[in-house]
């Protein structure tokens, strides 16, 4: 096993506190025979544990050796979204889909490191290209319907939140949202159905309760 890769495991036991994951590192890299998988699986494991500034060190030293792996990019850019470097997000994530087109959920941290940016026309680019490429993608819903409301798009945040919760039923914050759509839009009937069944989903949901209670004018429901 490379000494490289003897430090590397010293700081992730330091850190991680867990003598059988680390024994099965050993036991893995000492059988590994390409470094590359070594990187790649030591990197996801830094990501995994939150040591994101020793996982970008692995990512770029991935992308060093294999300028064409796109995975690497991919994973980077979710890192730096994570520590909040959002340009570099950005510039990873496309490159990653530059290289794979079929890198789809790229599409989904693009929109959400675009969304914490500020620029929704773009997220909303992001999200609706990841729609038509992968229609299951429950939570970009959820984030276009963000931005819908956001905007005073209420029809269309009303599509994409009756599209969401086709897919999670009990996805009682798409409920709220759609519930207060329907009151924008003085779909009042609606807006009082979706919020009882909030309520069904989760007697103490007291957003609900507080949206009835006003609609309703009733003081305590």
């Amino acid at each position: 096993m490379e000494q490289e890769y003897q430090q590397r495991l010293a700081i992730l036991e330091e850190h991680t506190k867990n003598p059988e994951l680390i024994n099965d590192l050993k036991r893995h890299l000492e059988d590994c025979s390409k470094t590359l998988c070594c990187r790649v699986m030591l990197a996801n494991i830094f990501y995994l544990y939150r040591m994101f500034d020793e996982a970008v060190s692995e990512y770029k030293a991935i992308i060093a050796e294999n300028p064409s792996f796109s995975i690497a990019y991919y994973y980077l850019g979710i890192t730096y979204y994570r520590i909040g470097k959002l340009n570099e997000a950005i510039d990873y994530l496309e490159k990653s889909r530059e290289i794979d087109k079929k890198l789809s959920m790229a599409l989904y941290w693009l929109g959400l490191s675009y969304q914490h940016k500020g620029f929704t026309k773009k997220a909303e680019e992001c999200y609706l290209k990841l729609i038509e490429e992968s229609p299951k993608s429950n939570m970009v819903y959820y984030h276009l319907a963000v931005i819908y409301m956001s905007e005073k798009r209420y029809e269309e945040a009303i599509h994409v939140l009756e599209r969401l919760i086709e897919f999670d039923q009990e996805n009682t914050e798409a409920y709220f949202h759609l519930g207060t759509a329907y009151l924008k839009k003085t779909r009042t009937p609606e807006a009082i159905k979706t919020f009882k069944h909030i309520l069904r989903l989760n007697p103490d949901n007291k957003r609900a309760r507080d949206m009835l209670g006003f609609i309703l004018d009733v003081d305590d429901l």
